[in-house]
C-alpha cells in the first residue's frame, strides 16, 4: 500500500508529467482538470490513502452474485477449490468493516473537503455504474466551478479563494493544475 501511496502522490505533485512517464499522451490544449481512478476494496483500509480521495465510491454485491462472477472468470492459474468461501469473501467482508469502523463514512459527500464512499449497486449493469460515476463527478466538478464564479454583486465581497479553499484539494497542489482521486 506504501507503494501506491507514493504513486498516487506523484500523480498528484504533477498529472502531466505522471502521464508521460506511463506512456500516456497529453493533449496541450486539454483542461487543467485530472482525474484519476483507484479501484480496488483494500484502497479503503490505508489511511494515508484515504485521506488523499476527493470521491469515493463502493461497489457492493450481494454473495451469491459475487460468487457466480468470481466462478465465471478466466485466471492463468484458476481458483482452487474453496477459495471463495473461505478467503476472498471473508476478506470483502472484514475489510468492508474495518472502512466503516475506522470512519470511512458511506454515503454522498459531507462537503468537498469530508468526502464519504457512495455506495453503488453491483447488481447494475457496468453501463449504468459508470453513468452514475460520471455523473457524480461531473456534477462535483460543475460545484466547484460554480463555487469559483465571482459574487455576483459588487456590493458583496469575493469569498476567499486561496489554497485550501473549494473543491476539496489540498493546499500542497498548484491551484491552475488541481487533479482530483477517487
Amino acid at each position: 500500500m506504501a507503494a501506491m501511496l507514493d504513486t498516487v502522490q506523484a500523480w498528484l505533485s504533477s498529472p502531466q508529467k505522471f502521464a508521460r512517464a506511463h506512456g500516456v499522451g497529453v493533449q496541450p490544449e486539454a483542461s487543467d482538470t485530472h482525474i484519476l481512478l483507484l479501484e480496488g476494496f483494500l484502497l479503503y483500509s490505508y489511511k494515508p490513502l484515504v485521506d488523499l480521495y476527493s470521491r469515493r465510491y463502493f461497489l457492493t454485491v450481494p454473495y451469491e452474485e459475487c460468487k457466480c462472477r468470481r466462478s465465471t472468470r478466466n485466471y492463468t492459474v484458476p481458483d482452487p477449490p474453496g477459495l471463495f468461501d473461505g478467503h476472498v469473501w471473508p476478506m470483502y467482508q472484514k475489510y468492508r468493516r474495518e472502512m466503516e469502523a475506522n470512519g470511512v463514512e458511506v454515503g454522498k459527500p459531507l462537503s468537498v473537503t469530508r468526502p464519504r464512499p457512495v455506495y453503488l449497486d453491483g447488481m447494475k449493469s457496468r453501463e449504468e455504474l459508470l453513468r452514475e460515476v460520471l455523473e457524480d463527478i461531473q456534477n462535483s466538478l460543475l460545484n466547484c466551478s460554480q463555487e469559483e464564479l465571482p459574487a455576483p454583486s459588487l456590493a458583496q465581497p469575493a469569498r476567499p479563494q486561496g489554497p485550501g479553499r473549494g473543491c476539496g484539494h489540498r493546499m500542497a497542489r498548484p491551484a491552475a493544475s488541481q487533479p482530483d482521486t477517487v
